[in-house]
């Protein structure tokens, strides 16, 4: 009996330490940053001290594309974006 409590207590520590750190992965996207550096600081830190750091610090992403790009970044990319490496010069870009 006493085996099936301490099972059932370890299970709900890692269902709730799992949804810390989605917590995190989710305000960090939703404030247009890559979400690993936040989610190794919840890591090594502790998962309060992002969550209060992105939250008191960090203004939500007003443009969506910003939030898209980060939410995708696991993604490979297999084009480049031209238009943006026409506006710096290095490229010639007819469109």
């Amino acid at each position: 009996m006493e085996f099936l409590f301490i099972l059932i207590a370890l299970i709900a520590g890692l269902v709730i330490l799992y949804q810390l750190f989605a917590l995190i992965d989710d305000m960090a996207e939703d404030r247009g940053m890559n979400p690993w550096p936040w989610l190794v600081i919840g890591l090594f830190w502790t998962p309060f001290g992002s969550i209060i750091i992105l939250w008191l610090f960090y203004d939500l992403a007003e443009d969506e594309s910003v939030v898209e790009k980060t939410r995708n970044q696991s993604e490979p990319v297999d084009h480049y974006d031209l238009d943006f490496v026409a506006k710096r010069g290095n490229l010639d870009v007819d469109r």
